[in-house]
């Protein structure tokens, strides 16, 4: 009984990480004082024909009345996928005429089919597990007028093994989010890490965070920088590890 209920466990987590479709490009960045229109792919990753719904929605994360939605028309809105197939969906941007950053989402999400009379037999002598796909592409439009400006109020770190955790608070002020990334420099070897920390919302407090891998496990301390991606620097300090 115990191997049964193990290897139902290990069937079940293999089939949540398995995605049915992949889509691509993953994001866009509009000047939205323009029309732009783009493609965007759709891949079916299984033997089975798929049937996806795509729709604009916004972001409460970035600030749910600063979206594109009304904006963002999508064609066709219902795709049918062959099995190992590929698909095409076009979508254009309308003009928006004001200031600052916006942020929508173009979601695909797959749509239960119709079973055959072999399948729905096939169902009550053994259960099927079906996980349904939905994945998100950001899209942001850069109007007029755009001020990024805010501060980090507070940054937390802390380690584990050759892990480094970096937590910052983020306060924006500006009609735009902010877009930090990170410069961490050995003290002892001058080994430098760089990657991307996160966006903050477009306006008000939140929180990013990112994970760094350290190479030297015996780094003691290290020159902190925080950047936008002007290059104005909001957070310089040497940090203990």
């Amino acid at each position: 009984m115990k191997r049964t209920v193990l290897i139902l466990l290990f069937m079940i987590s293999a089939v949540s990480l398995a995605l049915d479709f992949s889509i691509y490009p993953t994001r866009f960045e509009f000047d939205i004082t323009k029309m732009n229109t783009e493609e965007l792919f759709i891949i079916n990753n299984t033997t089975a024909p798929l049937r996806i719904e795509v729709f604009a929605e916004s972001d409460k994360n970035f600030g749910e009345e600063f979206n594109l939605n009304e904006n963002i028309k999508i064609f066709p809105k219902m795709v049918s996928v062959k099995p190992a197939g590929k698909q095409v969906v076009r979508f254009r941007v309308v003009p928006k005429k004001e200031d600052g950053e916006f942020k929508s989402y173009i979601t695909f999400k797959e749509i239960p089919r119709k079973k055959s009379e072999s399948e729905q037999t096939s169902e009550n002598i053994s259960s099927n597990i079906g996980i349904l796909a939905e994945l998100s592409i950001p899209v942001y439009g850069q109007g007029k007028n755009i001020d990024t400006s805010g501060e980090i109020t507070k940054l937390n770190h802390f380690r584990r093994g050759n892990s480094l955790q970096l937590d910052a608070a983020v306060t924006s002020t500006g009609n735009s989010s902010i877009k930090l990334s990170y410069e961490l420099v050995d003290k002892a070897t001058g080994k430098k890490y760089e990657g991307k920390l996160g966006n903050s919302t477009r306006t008000g407090k939140s929180q990013v965070s990112t994970a760094i891998y350290l190479e030297n496990k015996n780094m003691s301390s290290a020159l902190l920088t925080i950047r936008d991606e002007s290059g104005k620097v909001y957070y310089k300090k040497n940090i203990s590890l």
